[in-house]
């Protein structure tokens, strides 16, 4: 098992993915913090950061619509053109 805490410095790493990636976080949660932008950015380039409101840590439990919302965004997917 590898502990997290010895993992490289970010700037030592080199495999680093370019496509896009959505990085979504909790208002409320404590885990997810403004000064990891930069280092998430250097490994995922192409990252687009999304606050859920009225959540946590748990955004899928605490705000379900906001992350669909999020996500279908993302995708480029308007929701109001799914049928059940």
């Amino acid at each position: 098992k590898k502990d997290f805490l010895s993992s490289p410095p970010v700037d030592q790493i080199q495999d680093i993915y370019t496509g896009p990636t959505l990085v979504m976080s909790g208002e409320r949660s404590p885990y997810v913090k403004e000064e990891d932008r930069e280092n998430t950015l250097k490994l995922f380039p192409g990252s687009q950061f999304e606050v859920v409101p009225e959540s946590g840590h748990w955004i899928l439990s605490d705000n379900p619509d906001a992350v669909t919302t999020l996500v279908n965004s993302f995708l480029g997917e308007d929701a109001s053109e799914k049928k059940d």
